[in-house]
């Protein structure tokens, strides 16, 4: 899930209506796909994945992308591959299981796979300090704040830098040490201290992809295709976009058309920018070396899907199962007051999960990626050895009731292990006494003031309201310690983290801010200028996102 495809969301939510947007009933199944296709042509067809194409239709006329692609995996084998639509929004070209589409933030895994190699040939620790790993890092505003963060926070998410998703970036290898020495330096900051809580950002991922060239003297993308894909036999995952352009079987995206143009350090371009929608051609898709570690990669839904095999298998020529196993295992927890969602390294680790029939402590991986035209998503229930990997041609789509449809088919009639009550969510009333406070975030949003009214918060937010935006303070409880309120509509997560050991949280988090609890005398409560582009891009992303983080990461299928 690519941050800046968020903040470079359509302004007005729209989907486009036209014809265009219909599958293709031209779809077909792989002839090269792992699927069983002994039977001969006078069998009854199997009807059992009917449901699966039809919520792929479905989430195909609902969103952006007017071509789709699905594989599930049991056990070893491809058992589904199908492609859906059109590989060009204004063209007649067939989807298949071979069609190759950007998998955005899917990338993820990949990439800490790269790093884990590293630290396998001793090259690093997971412990190694980032200006150790990348001593030639040195961000203007500290330069020695690096010293603070490890290589391990790269891949569970608690570095706490801000997101800079420059789509700009030259395509060149060199590129993503050139950028992130340049202008990524001169510019970065970390909202809070390095490993003080989760918070997703790609700039982890770029920088663990530099980790990786730094440590192995090789450009990121040969090493994950020389060390990672083709040994895992992922011979239809590419890292650059020329090879891409070169295999021929690829699929032209529908969303953001000029996202790489943006000047993400010039306030005023920022919030004149205008966003434009419409065909992206893989020919000019912005092949960002910066962008290429957290989300560069291109592949086919059967090679994700067959990745699977690799992490519950294992593979000790790529990887020893110490650490293969580390990357799904929970390292950060996303919210502090439910411990059963988890970041591994570069994977969703979800203990427990909501399913038809209710929860579930049955273990559960995923990862999901938008990058500007391109939508993917990954499954996998391991105790039941099924994965499911979706991947579509449309900005932002959801196909999670395609997943859904897709692991029932392929339980067969079994149920999910361990049933359980419903978690506790509800926060205890006692516990608002610990969010109330002031909160400064001098680089965003300015001064946040959290009240008590009853047993419900209040939130202020002074610098926002004297700059013209409309904040509702009414915060709406998702779970026990995470809130949304209103700013120009558009709903806010606000999560409060405390120190270990706490009771009286420092921080009030949301993805694209962190404000650190101050004294009220100290709080700067006008002079903050605010960035109006940034703030107005994270309403923007919450537009698309009106059920707020929490509802969506607690129900992963969308029940």
């Amino acid at each position: 899930m690519l941050f800046l495809l968020a903040l470079l969301a359509c302004k007005d939510g729209s989907t486009p209506t036209d014809d265009s947007a219909a599958p293709d009933d031209s779809a077909v199944d792989s002839e090269d796909s792992a699927a069983d296709d002994t039977a001969d042509d006078t069998a009854a067809p199997d009807t059992r994945w009917d449901p699966v194409a039809e919520a792929v239709e479905v989430a195909i006329k609902r969103g952006y992308a007017t071509g789709a692609s699905i594989a599930v995996w049991v056990d070893g084998e491809i058992v589904y591959a199908k492609g859906f639509g059109s590989a060009h929004p204004d063209r007649d070209v067939p989807v298949t299981p071979n069609t190759l589409f950007n998998i955005g933030s899917d990338t993820k895994k990949l990439a800490a796979i790269t790093v884990l190699q590293q630290v396998a040939a001793g090259r690093i620790s997971l412990d190694t300090p980032l200006d150790e790993a990348l001593p030639e890092l040195k961000l203007y505003g500290d330069p020695l704040a690096t010293g603070d963060a490890r290589v391990s926070m790269l891949l569970d998410q608690t570095t706490s830098f801000f997101d800079d998703t420059n789509f700009g970036t030259a395509h060149e290898d060199e590129a993503l040490a050139g950028y992130a020495y340049g202008d990524f330096a001169s510019r970065a900051y970390f909202m809070a201290e390095p490993g003080a809580m989760w918070n997703y950002s790609n700039p982890n991922y770029s920088l663990a992809g530099l980790v990786v060239e730094v440590a192995d003297g090789r450009p990121w993308g040969d090493v994950v295709e020389d060390d990672v894909l083709r040994p895992l036999g992922l011979n239809r995952t590419f890292a650059r976009v020329s090879d891409v352009i070169a295999d021929g079987d690829y699929a032209a995206g529908y969303g953001i058309i000029n996202g790489q143009d943006i000047d993400l350090y010039d306030l005023q371009a920022r919030y004149d920018y205008a966003y434009e929608f419409g065909v992206q051609e893989v020919e000019t898709f912005p092949d960002a070396a910066w962008v290429r570690p957290a989300g560069g990669v291109w592949s086919t839904a059967s090679d994700m899907a067959s990745l699977a095999g690799f992490f519950l298998d294992g593979d000790e020529a790529v990887l020893p199962d110490a650490l293969r196993e580390g990357m799904v295992t929970g390292q950060a927890r996303f919210y502090p007051t439910f411990d059963k969602i988890w970041y591994g390294h570069g994977v969703m680790v979800y203990d427990a999960f909501t399913w038809y029939d209710g929860w579930h402590e049955t273990p559960l991986w995923l990862h999901g990626g938008n990058h500007l035209a391109y939508t993917s998503a990954w499954y996998v229930l391991p105790e039941a050895r099924i994965a499911v990997s979706v991947l579509s041609n449309g900005y932002a789509d959801d196909f999670s009731g395609a997943a859904f449809q897709a692991i029932e088919v392929a339980l067969d009639g079994a149920e999910l292990s361990n049933p359980i009550d419903a978690p506790e969510l509800a926060e205890d009333p006692a516990d608002l006494d610990h969010y109330v406070g002031t909160y400064l975030d001098e680089h965003l949003v300015g001064t946040i003031i959290v009240t008590r009214v009853g047993d419900a918060l209040q939130v202020e937010l002074p610098d926002l309201s004297a700059a013209g935006f409309r904040v509702n303070g009414t915060m709406t409880e998702s779970l026990a310690g995470s809130y949304t309120f209103k700013v120009e509509g558009g709903a806010l997560e606000l999560t409060f983290v405390a120190r270990e050991g706490e009771e009286e949280t420092t921080w009030a988090r949301n993805r694209t801010f962190v404000a650190t609890r101050v004294e009220p005398s100290t709080a700067r409560l006008a002079p903050v200028t605010i960035n109006k582009a940034r703030v107005q891009a994270a309403l923007d992303a919450a537009a698309l996102t009106p059920r707020g983080e929490a509802a969506q990461v607690l129900s992963p299928f969308g029940l």
